[in-house]
Parts: structure tokens; sequence; C-alpha cells
């Protein structure tokens, strides 16, 4: 049973993150063009909040699941 569990809130997260992911990917709006005081920069403000909230789930799922790491 407690099998039946953890697949359960496996399954439930792992739809939330897939549908979380294409929901950022969807709107994904950045200003992709040339830095006028670097010259080689380009902006990356819209890869920080997608990155960010990828990086805090992926830790939040290990929480939820309870699975312990070294």
């Amino acid at each position: 049973m407690k099998y039946f569990i953890f697949f359960i809130k496996f399954v439930f997260i792992l739809l939330f993150s897939i549908f979380l992911i294409g929901i950022i990917l969807l709107n994904i709006k950045g200003e992709f063009g040339i830095n006028k005081t670097v010259g080689w920069a380009w902006d990356l403000k819209a890869f920080i909040i997608p990155i960010s909230i990828i990086y805090t789930s992926t830790y939040l799922t290990l929480y939820i699941l309870k699975i312990k790491t070294n």
C-alpha cells in the first residue's frame, strides 16, 4: 500500500511539473538583441524565473516524496 501511495504522489507531481513547464515554455517572452554596453551579451531575464521555478520544484518534489539524498 505504501508503494501505491508513493506512485500516486509521483504521478501527480509529474503531471503538475509537465503542466508547469509547458506553461513556462509557452509564456517565455524575452528581448533578444545586442547589449549596447558590452556588445556580446543578451537578455537573460526571460530565463531566470523559469529556471528558478524548475530548480525549486525539484527540491520540493524530493521533500514531498521523502526521498533521502546523500
